[in-house]
């Protein structure tokens, strides 16, 4: 009897922090959908994303501590200025919606900033040769001097798809966040939220760090650093 209770207990923490998660997905994607709605001053640098879930910030504690979250608050800090941000990212996604949904909703002449972050889903729903032709209008699309793009995140039959992201980016004057060792060495329960899917805050942190480097060089490139740090 004790060990039926304990494990109904269990399952039941389990359950509450995988109900957690859904429930956050849904505030978050309401949240993203009040920033593209709101204005935003005149002088705001301009953010844009384009993404699935990982965009969205699922898994993390608040929408702060995804990954979109971080990264404002990172240009805030070295940049002296308001964020505007415009999260077209959705939830499930794969490459085929960015391309016919996501991307035709952005202002890229405004944007000072672009981040691409897709993948996870394509492995389970287009082949690597669809993930390949969506990918390739996408890139054609893009600002390259001012979008900085992730690597596929670690999920079962990714190999195919990031062997097609580096083909469709040699050559190109792609600025890249390649994801840092620690993400990849770190036992995956540490950085991983109550769905067992999504980064926790611990995981954003790990995957705002890849982006780093990517952000600071757009940022560096572009003379939007402000006057202190020049």
């Amino acid at each position: 009897m004790t060990l039926l209770v304990i494990a109904a207990g269990i399952i039941g923490i389990l359950g509450f922090r995988a109900g957690m998660v859904f429930l956050r997905k849904n505030q978050y994607a309401n949240y993203w959908q009040q920033e593209i709605s709101a204005g935003a001053p005149k002088d705001a640098l301009r953010l844009v994303v384009l993404g699935d879930s990982i965009s969205q910030g699922v898994g993390a504690s608040r929408v702060e501590k995804g990954l979109v979250g971080r990264v404002a608050r990172h240009l805030r800090a070295r940049c002296g200025k308001d964020v505007a941000i415009k999260n077209y990212s959705r939830s499930g996604a794969t490459a085929e919606d960015v391309a016919m949904r996501q991307l035709p909703l952005a202002d890229f002449d405004a944007a000072d900033v672009v981040l691409l972050e897709i993948g996870a889903n394509d492995t389970r729903r287009l082949t690597p040769e669809e993930y390949e032709r969506y990918l390739n209008t996408i890139i054609a699309t893009l600002p390259l001097e001012k979008t900085v793009i992730a690597d596929v995140p670690f999920v079962s039959n990714r190999e195919a798809y990031q062997e097609k992201l580096d083909q469709v980016l040699k050559g190109k004057s792609a600025i890249r966040a390649h994801f840092v060792p620690e993400l990849i060495q770190t036992s995956s329960w540490k950085v991983t939220a109550g769905d067992f899917f999504h980064p926790n805050d611990k995981g954003y942190e790990l995957w705002f760090k890849s982006f780093k480097p990517g952000i600071d060089e757009v940022l560096e490139g572009r003379s939007l650093l402000k006057e202190v740090e020049k």
